[in-house]
């Protein structure tokens, strides 16, 4: 944690015991529900954490579903 900004660490650690900022869980829950109006309306609250931390969440957030895809492309 000690190469990343402050907010990252905080987010990180966080994350590890299983928090998570709210508008974070929310496009998570959007985009686990496939719930595109959803994941669009979430989304900006994301973006606006820190400098570059909710961008990163959201590249994170979406290389995990997709990783989650190709594990299993038939959904089951």
């Amino acid at each position: 944690l000690g190469t990343t900004t402050s907010l990252s660490a905080s987010l990180l650690t966080g994350a590890a015991d299983g928090y998570a900022v709210p508008a974070v869980s929310r496009l998570i829950e959007a985009l686990a529900a496939d719930d595109a109006p959803a994941t669009i309306r979430h989304l900006p609250a994301v973006l606006a954490l820190g400098n570059s931390s909710g961008l990163d969440l959201v590249r994170g957030a979406l290389a995990a579903g997709l990783q989650v895809v190709a594990d299993d492309p038939q959904g089951g």
